[in-house]
């Protein structure tokens, strides 16, 4: 029976599952940083994977509290899905279904952008499985009653994360927090994922075969098949679960039992046997005395271990050495009574207790002297252990790049590859390498270059410095005062750029801060504009409210008016007055400019008029004289073609004047015109004949020349064909002699087969040496893994990791202070500026001088 029959699809819980996905992205791309960075410090130290897992982590608590709390709820207060779990059409739990799709859809996003820091195909299946089940819960409202017990796991899920956050946070598992955390974290892992399937599964055997459970078709297989995958990987999850609790446990009871046991002070126990009699934390021996002879109120009852309280005065004296042995052990401490039992306290007894006093301080000293040789002989075994991390991480080095060789040649084995190919990669290989290497040598000459020439410059700099002490020690007393000062001032000018500076880029960093928080929301944006309105507004009024203030009344207002109106036309008569007089002494200055020149003409005029026709005239000599040897060649040569052109001019003449003499008559003309045209059309028909015959010619001559061709290529065909007859009658020799063939052929064969023999040998000694060699390897990986030393190795790896990376953050933050901070510019204005002070300084000690 087709499910079909009985649901009916309904969108309208599909919305929550976008506002879900929607809501995680934001949380994961810029919630979950912001906060972060505020409330944890470490955060920022994080390197971006672990941020990115940070944060996704982040969004599985949040999505975790909000469906667990809506799980429950839905459970306490809505009975029928408890009566009804199939098909009744309960709306928080469709939500929080939806809610469930949405953050799935959008970790999955989150996975896929990021798969390198957190990708991992094992949840790509979970949350496959997840979207697959609770589609059919959100759309048809089916099963209900089984989702929403099977989302109560999520209540586990925020201890899970914080175990992540205890260890980034520096909260060791073993610490209170952590412990308590991991124990929580157990044990509601196995309450609300692994106790509950036998519950859920027996849900499901009271409902199977129903008419309700009949009639959702597919949809069963959806919630048997589904479950079984999510319960199967509870149950991996629980069994890694449980490994690591009890690691935990095992290490904290091993701290547990190496502690040695220790009462209230620091004084043994009562009870106590001597070394070898007891085991520690067992219990006391049996001569602990009974506390019968405590005086009322100043003694405590024993505790076990612990100090035995008896009723001895405030100044009364107990010395261990009073306690007698015994057979079974030491024996029980004596009380005393109230007050000294020594009633004559002489000589004796006061450097008694002096002796006593000397023999605490000179053990104290011998303690403090033990301890500062223990201190020295760490701090120099520190060295030796330091030496030993690096030798043994670079031959773990060398055992990673062994295993690598090893894997690669696995590779090439198992996908049956040629030796020859090998060979191709290796000598790929080593060109690549040969190339990388040129290719440093390269860039180490460079650098070399580069630092030598820092080293020239360091040098020329040190120079210039030298010079400008030299120029500043040779200054007069009141010129280097003022350069001191100067440079004080310069100093002082930097120091509050630099600080204006930084408060500018603080005060650039809060409004990109502000700027970008605004830009995310729109009712802050719409906030800023009515505040922006309202300002507006506000100085508007307050103009307004100046204007009535000031406001007076019609015949004041006149008055007020016609007064300004005066004090205006006065102001403007004066600037008239001051105009008019201006523009007079401007005329009157020209004209005394006019008459001025006037005056320089009449008295230099004819006398410049002279100088200049004189100047003239010369520069036209020293022209002639330069240029007269070019000028009379250039003059002769113009002579010599002007008399060739005379002398043809008149041979042509005298031809000219005898061929007159022998000019024909009119008759004569006529008939030689008719011959001359006669000849012309024989001439034409003679040049068409050439062309025509040309052109025969032309084609006759290529017509040889593929006559040529052709037969210079029957002749190398007949050449081929004659060598190939000779090859084919050899062969045809040698393949008549078939015996021989058969015999070769049966030598060729034999070869192959003891060849397939050996390298088939080869192949299997291959496979046992792999086989060792694989063996090998785990056993070495399997002690490596159970070595502390290599454990120790790994996160003193990762230390170094990150702390190479915070050495790279604080290189890029110094270079850039550094190149923010660059004083050249300013240095090269202030000496601009030194210099020019020292000009004008020059220029008024000359006039000084002059005066």
């Amino acid at each position: 029976m087709s499910s079909v029959q009985y649901m009916e699809f309904d969108s309208r819980y599909l919305p929550a599952a976008c506002i879900s996905f929607l809501f995680f992205l934001f949380l994961f791309k810029f919630a979950s940083p912001k906060l972060s960075k505020k409330i944890f410090a470490k955060y920022n130290d994080l390197p971006e994977a672990s941020r990115i897992d940070w944060d996704t982590r982040v969004n599985s608590s949040v999505h975790a509290v909000i469906v667990s709390s809506m799980c429950v709820y839905a459970y306490l207060y809505d009975d029928e899905l408890q009566t009804n779990p199939i098909w009744h059409n309960s709306p928080t739990v469709r939500t929080e279904c939806a809610v469930v799709m949405g953050y799935m859809l959008a970790d999955a996003v989150m996975m896929t952008i990021y798969y390198k820091q957190i990708g991992e195909v094992f949840f790509y299946f979970h949350h496959a499985a997840s979207i697959y089940a609770y589609y059919y819960v959100v759309v048809y409202g089916v099963m209900t009653g089984f989702a929403n017990y099977r989302l109560l796991a999520e209540i586990s899920t925020p201890f899970v994360n914080n175990r992540y956050f205890f260890d980034v946070l520096g909260i060791k598992k073993t610490d209170p927090l952590g412990f308590t955390n991991g124990i929580l974290m157990t044990l509601s892992f196995f309450a609300v994922r692994i106790l509950v399937m036998p519950i859920y599964w027996m849900k499901v055997y009271q409902v199977y075969g129903t008419e309700a459970f009949l009639r959702t078709g597919h949809v069963q297989m959806v919630l048997l098949v589904t479950c079984v995958v999510l319960d199967i990987i509870n149950l991996f999850w629980f069994y890694k679960m449980l490994k690591g609790v009890h690691k935990v446990l095992r290490t904290t009871l091993r701290k547990m039992s190496g502690r040695v046991p220790t009462a209230s002070g620091s004084r043994p126990r009562t009870g106590a046997r001597p070394p070898g009699t007891a085991a520690p934390g067992l219990q006391p021996g049996t001569a602990t005395r009974l506390t019968t002879a405590m005086n009322p109120g100043t003694a405590r009852p024993g505790t076990r271990g612990g100090q035995t309280g008896g009723g001895v005065a405030l100044s009364s004296q107990i010395t261990v050495v009073d306690r007698p042995m015994t057979q079974q052990g030491l024996g029980g401490m004596k009380t005393g009574v109230k007050g000294s039992q020594r009633m004559v306290q002489d000589k004796t007894y006061y450097l008694g207790l002096i002796r006593g006093k000397l023999n605490d301080l000179n053990a104290e000293n011998a303690r403090l002297k033990k301890e500062i040789e223990n201190s020295s002989e760490e701090n120099s075994s520190f060295l030796t252990y330091e030496k030993r991390a690096e030798s043994l991480a670079s031959e773990i080095r060398d055992l990673q790049g062994e295993l690598g060789d090893y894997n690669t040649l696995v590779d090439k084995l198992t996908t049956d590859e040629d030796i020859q190919d090998v060979e191709f990669d290796l000598n790929d290989l080593r060109a690549n390498n040969e190339r990388e290497a040129k290719k440093i040598e390269d860039l180490f000459e460079v650098k070399k270059e580069k630092e030598d020439r820092i080293r020239q410059l360091e040098t020329e700099l040190d120079q210039e410095k030298r010079m400008a002490d030299n120029l500043v020690n040779d200054m007069d007393p009141d010129m280097r005062q003022k350069y001191f000062a100067l440079k004080d001032m310069n100093e002082h000018m930097l120091r509050q750029l630099e600080k204006s500076q930084q408060e500018l880029d603080v005060l650039n960093s809060k409004i990109g801060n502000l700027q970008e928080e605004l830009s995310m929301s729109q009712v802050k944006q719409e906030a800023v504009r009515l505040y922006d309105q309202i300002n507006d507004l506000e100085i508007q009024r307050d103009n307004y409210l100046e204007e009535t203030r000031n406001k007076q009344s019609p015949a004041e207002e006149r008055e007020r008016l016609l007064k300004q109106v005066k004090e205006d036309n006065q102001e403007i008569a004066s600037l008239e007055r001051q105009t008019n007089e201006l523009k007079e002494k401007i005329e009157n200055i020209e004209e005394e400019i006019r008459q001025l020149d006037l005056d320089i003409e009449e008295n230099q005029g004819e006398r410049n008029q002279k100088y200049k026709e004189l100047k003239k005239r010369e520069e036209t000599i020293d022209e002639f004289l330069n240029n007269f040897e070019e000028s009379k060649g250039q003059e002769m040569e113009k002579l010599k073609q002007t008399e060739q052109n005379i002398v043809s001019l008149l041979e042509h003449t005298s031809r000219n004047m005898s061929r007159f003499t022998a000019l024909p008559t009119p008759q004569e003309l006529g008939t030689m015109k008719e011959d001359l045209e006669f000849k012309t059309g024989e001439m034409k028909k003679s040049e068409q004949t050439t062309v025509g015959l040309a052109a025969e010619s032309d084609k006759l001559q290529s017509d040889l020349q593929k006559v040529e061709q052709l037969e210079e290529k029957i002749n190398t065909e007949l050449v081929m064909l004659k060598e190939k007859t000779a090859t084919m009658e050899k062969e045809l020799e040698i393949y008549s002699d078939l015996s021989s063939l058969k015999e070769e052929a049966e030598k060729k064969r034999r070869k192959l087969m003891d060849d397939r023999v050996s390298l088939q040998r080869r192949r299997d000694t291959f496979k046992k040496t792999m086989q060792q060699l694989t063996s090998k390897y785990e056993g070495m990986k399997a002690q490596l893994n159970e070595n502390e030393t290599f454990v120790q190795l790994g996160n003193l790896e990762k230390k170094w990791q990150h702390h190479e990376q915070n050495n790279f953050v604080m290189k890029e933050f110094i270079n850039t202070k550094t190149m923010e901070c660059d004083y050249r510019a300013i240095s090269k204005r202030v000496s601009s500026v030194i210099s020019d002070f020292n000009t004008i300084l020059q220029k008024q000690m000359a006039g000084k001088t002059s005066m």
